[in-house]
């Protein structure tokens, strides 16, 4: 997933609009549950 998409939704994938069929695989890496440091993205980091 692309890193300004992660920072618009603040790192909560569960808000976007994701391909079903790739809904599971997109949580399971970027999921509200499992955000490692960095993933909102540069946006963030820099604050």
């Amino acid at each position: 997933m692309d890193h300004r998409a992660l920072a618009h939704y603040g790192g909560d994938v569960t808000h976007a609009d994701v391909q079903p069929l790739k809904r599971r695989a997109v949580l399971a890496r970027y999921g509200a549950d499992n955000q490692s440091e960095g993933a909102a993205g540069p946006a963030e980091a820099a604050a």
